[in-house]
């Protein structure tokens, strides 16, 4: 009897552990890999409440290599938000190349709202100024 309620427990705890993998083990090695400090539990967090964390941790992997100062849970609230966190590092990392200021929250801001391109301001800015002009032309 013991010995059915043993195995039982065991497959249990094993195949928790595979769904466990599939979308939390491997995005927290990967982070590793990558140098990239990450909380287990986190990324557990992220699953119980039906986020994949595969987008923040990408982004804050590439936030880290391209040394912009974003943290995991701010990716993970931006992208709750509607934020298109590729888009946001991949503006960040254009207008960083620049020369220009753009922080992660406006950034952020830009791809929820979606009344402009990011990439595209990005591209047309040639300064701080310029890039806040782009911004409020297109909000008319």
């Amino acid at each position: 009897m013991y010995k059915e309620v043993t195995y039982v427990i065991l497959a249990l705890v094993i195949f928790t552990l595979i769904l466990i993998y599939r979308r939390t083990l491997h995005w927290y090695f990967y982070a590793k890999g990558k140098g990239v400090k990450v909380s287990l539990f986190e990324l557990i967090h992220m699953n119980c409440i039906g986020q994949n964390p595969k987008g923040p941790v990408i982004a804050l992997v590439e936030s880290e290599i391209h040394g912009f100062n974003v943290d995991l849970k701010s990716l993970q609230i931006h992208e709750l938000a509607g934020a298109k966190l590729e888009t946001v590092i991949a503006g960040m990392k254009l207008a960083k190349e620049k020369g220009i200021d753009l922080s992660f929250d406006l950034a952020s801001v830009i791809t929820i709202t979606q009344k402009i391109d990011l990439i595209e301001a990005v591209q047309q800015a040639k300064s701080n100024e310029d890039l806040l002009l782009i911004l409020e032309q297109g909000n008319d």
